[in-house]
């Protein structure tokens, strides 16, 4: 019964949708603006205090006027710090690609924080070749060599390296100096987390055969970035170096890759399924190199620390056997061809000393000592061809699947078993009460998992709709999978492309039930199951979607799964929450030490928006008030619902703490039958689910400025929904 074509995807075409999404990405970016990544980053006051401190020791020779150049510009501190700590007749050049950035860039650094007489120039594109005293450069880029849409490093740190080699002579400084990279081997329990990580997906939930669904594993760049402290994980390995990098040397020679890193220790006995990989920045003088621990920037996943970093996942075929107690392995290491970040990796036995009679005389005194040793690939920029490491092991070839641009939280989804039990068991409960032949629709399908509940449950008519074509596709092979191809069928179409024809259309050709770009439906539904909720609830256009079901697809008395939400809320204080992800005001940024005025850059707050947040992780989010309920939402698509959208309802809300309103955050709990048998909730008191929370920036009508409260003061707050999101604001 699919009428999704069976048709496997070729290679080039799956590139070109990769290449195309990515394209679309970057293109969104640049007109839009910075990320949540980019404001946490911004608000990373520990990073600028070690920033600042490197600046005002930083040595040069010439007194007759400093030229510098901050190639990774992003918001333009660094070039705001060195406006502090040089001179007078210091020349700054900053170089941000992104319009928008650049120009609120070129604001911030000509306010009330840039001296008088400096010269200061915010640039699109390095547009001269003259040489610079001193380069600073940023980097945001969890596996330090993957390019990032920031300053001019989206071609990635050595690309941008490489077209500095006009503007450097041999005593142009760096700042950084130099990098160093750093991987730890751990075992992550599959579980769902906020941000997703792609764990292979086993070959059953709830009894469906999914494991399909792995084809569209890969991330984009390779690895997924994750704040590991808020994953519960094992280390079974000390952190191991994998390479050291110097920014100086990188300008004018060939750069080296490590292929492995050989003599590594296991600590801790366990399964192997996943590398931790972060970075430390060195903003030590030439001199002193990693000597002062205060002058480095570390990415490390440290208690406290909220900076991501790469998670390399293997594939469930590579995860061997459990890793013993002083076990001594060697960590084989792929890399991206074009930038050099490592993609994947493989932990083999360790080659031992008989075994390399090739080896130098100080690779065998080191060997002997303990120390860890990384063979070493030649490579040039951007484009490196790999040679071979000097080794008896194979190269490895990386992981076996194409990079997709799938969202992620498609696997966190299929992982929380919480949600996945409660859909199957609600299911079960409306099909229950079906009568023969009657038609189950599964709206925004994705895998295909309610579709095939429906009909494990017994119905004989399942149509899941699903607008993405490559999902889809793969829904299709899950259901074959699942031998229930005669009872579901997968469209390739948004639900509001469907009809229903008459019973003359009964003995149609299936294939031919595409009319004016309709899918022609043979009957109205009775039953109509979806998932098409976000972290706000409304987000993903379950209102009107569900609504234009009732009205064109379902039949009278049709049941419509899941039925009502309730929603909570919490006021909130973010304003010693760190360098969380989300947007948040910038009135006060730079080091602790001299703050500065950042508030040209609130142009780019998200207002009027929800973004995820995973209260449960942040301790440093303080909740001013206890939970109180905000509003009851009825899913069904019944049109007597629609008055309530639109209407204010009021709340006065009791603080129990002293601080700043900053937002409100949001959860939801769902009934997915209408008797209120099985439920959902997304709370932070439910650590294993595969949602987040939704907060939303709260400001009064004092110019954005949320107000300050007190333990037992009451705050007036209003919300109200419509079709596409909750509203909340402070009366």
């Amino acid at each position: 019964m699919a009428l999704a074509p069976e048709t496997k995807e070729n290679e080039p075409t799956q590139q070109k949708q990769t290449t195309r999404g990515l394209l679309l990405q970057y293109l969104l970016f640049k007109s839009l603006g910075p990320t949540k990544h980019h404001f946490a980053h911004l608000h990373d006051s520990q990073r600028w205090d070690i920033y600042d401190r490197a600046l005002a020791s930083l040595q040069t020779d010439n007194t007759d006027g400093l030229r510098v150049l901050n190639v990774g510009a992003g918001w333009g501190m660094l070039s705001a710090l060195a406006q502090t700590h040089f001179p007078t007749n210091t020349e700054i050049t900053s170089v941000e690609r992104l319009k928008p950035v650049a120009n609120a860039v070129r604001e911030f650094l000509h306010g009330p924080n840039k001296p008088q007489s400096q010269s200061s120039t915010v640039l699109t594109n390095m547009e001269d070749d003259n040489p610079c005293n001193i380069v600073l450069l940023d980097i945001l880029s969890p596996c330090l060599y993957e390019p990032t849409n920031t300053g001019d490093l989206s071609s990635g740190v050595l690309a941008t390296l490489r077209s500095l080699q006009p503007k450097v002579t041999p005593t142009t400084s760096f700042l950084p100096r130099a990098a160093r990279l750093f991987g730890c081997l751990v075992n992550i329990p599959p579980t769902p987390c906020v941000p997703a990580l792609s764990f292979p997906l086993d070959n059953k939930t709830c009894g469906v055969h999914i494991g399909t669904f792995n084809y569209f594993r890969q991330p984009p760049q390779g690895f997924d970035a994750v704040p590991m402290t808020a994953v519960p994980h094992t280390r079974l390995t000390q952190p191991f170096l994998i390479e050291t990098f110097a920014f100086a040397d990188a300008v004018v020679k060939p750069t080296t890759f490590s292929q492995a890193a050989k003599g590594i220790v296991c600590t801790q006995e366990g399964v192997c399924n996943a590398m931790l990989i972060w970075h430390e920045l060195d903003c030590n003088s030439d001199g002193q190199p990693w000597q002062d621990v205060n002058k480095i920037v570390s990415t490390a996943p440290n208690d406290g620390c909220i900076r991501r970093q790469a998670v390399v996942l293997l594939d469930a075929c590579d995860v061997q056997n459990k890793l013993l107690l002083d076990e001594c392995i060697d960590v084989l290491l792929a890399r991206d061809q074009q930038y050099g970040h490592v993609t994947y990796f493989e932990c083999v036995e360790e080659e031992h000393e008989e075994e390399q009679e090739e080896e130098t005389k100080e690779e065998k005194t080191a060997t002997q000592a303990g120390a860890t040793t990384m063979p070493t690939t030649t490579t040039t920029a951007p484009a490196p061809a790999p040679v071979p490491a000097p080794q008896q092991h194979a190269p490895l070839q990386g992981p076996r699947k194409s990079p997709t641009t799938v969202s992620r939280w498609h696997f966190s989804m299929l992982l929380d078993v919480d949600r996945n039990s409660k859909y199957q068991q609600a299911i079960a409960k409306a099909v229950a009460q079906l009568k023969p032949n009657d038609l189950v629709l599964d709206i925004g399908t994705g895998t295909g998992l309610l579709s095939c509940f429906a009909a494990k449950a017994g119905a004989t008519t399942v149509v899941g709709c699903e607008a993405n074509a490559p999902i889809a596709r793969v829904a299709y092979q899950i259901v074959k999978k699942n031998k229930v191809q005669d009872q579901v069928q997968i469209v390739l179409k948004h639900s509001t492309d469907l009809e229903i024809v008459g019973a003359d259309q009964n003995n149609a050709d299936k294939k031919e039930g595409v009319a004016n770009g309709k899918q022609m439906l043979k009957c109205k539904a009775s039953l109509l199951i979806s998932e098409i909720l976000d972290c706000g609830l409304l987000g993903e256009g379950v209102l009107p979607v569900v609504r234009h079901a009732r009205q064109h697809l379902l039949k009278e008395g049709g049941v419509v799964l899941p039925a009502r939400a309730r929603v909570k809320g919490v006021l909130v204080d973010l304003t010693h929450s760190g360098p969380i992800a989300m947007s948040r005001p910038t009135n006060s940024i730079g080091p602790q030490t001299h703050q500065m005025n950042g508030k040209v850059f609130n142009k780019f707050l998200r207002w009027n928006t929800w973004e995820q947040l995973r209260l449960q992780d942040m301790p440093n989010v303080v909740r001013l008030t206890d939970p109180f309920d905000m509003m009851d939402i009825d899913l069904r698509g019944f049109e007597e619902n629609e008055h309530e959208k639109n209407v204010p309802r009021m709340h006065t809300v009791p603080c129990i703490v002293s601080g700043t309103v900053s937002a409100v955050v949001m959860w939801f709990e769902v009934d997915l039958d209408e008797e209120g048998e099985f439920m959902i909730t997304t709370s932070p008191e439910n650590k294993t689910s595969c949602w987040s929370q939704a907060a939303q920036l709260i400001a009064d009508e004092n110019d954005g400025v949320p107000c300050l409260v007190k333990p037992g003061e009451q705050v007036k707050v209003v919300c109200e929904y419509n079709d596409d999101r909750i509203k909340v604001g402070l009366l």
